[in-house]
């Protein structure tokens, strides 16, 4: 068994994060796109953190 994962990559239209296994696996995600999640994440694992420290 081996594992897939998504793979910077450049092309015409700018730059995608592209899955390990083309043409296998055709999954790919705009960069920005991906820059949202992470961000949208640590908010809310921040906010978790937060959470669970402070009881009101």
């Amino acid at each position: 068994m081996f594992s897939l994962y998504l793979v910077r990559k450049k092309g015409p239209y700018g730059e995608f994060y592209g899955c390990s296994n083309y043409p296998d696996c055709r999954h790919k995600l705009k960069v920005e796109i991906v820059k949202i999640k992470l961000r949208t994440l640590k908010t809310l694992l921040l906010y978790n953190t937060l959470s669970n420290c402070i009881k009101l």
